[in-house]
């Protein structure tokens, strides 16, 4: 989830702590997760990544 945060608190309910840090959860259905792999990000990702937050909250705080 990609969104500003500057002044709010956020949690998760008490079911989906558990499944913190990645937040997997299913309500009143089944679920299954196949081939989840983890990699560091590179640096270049890193920042790439940042210039596409900042431009998409400054155009939502443009609007």
């Amino acid at each position: 989830m990609d969104v500003c945060t500057k002044g709010r608190k956020i949690a998760v309910r008490a079911e989906v702590a558990p499944s913190q840090p990645f937040g997997v959860a299913a309500w009143n259905t089944k679920a299954a997760l196949r081939n989840i792999r983890l990699r560091l990000l590179t640096e270049a990702e890193i920042r790439q990544s940042a210039r596409e937050r900042e431009s998409l909250w400054g155009y939502m705080n443009a609007m």
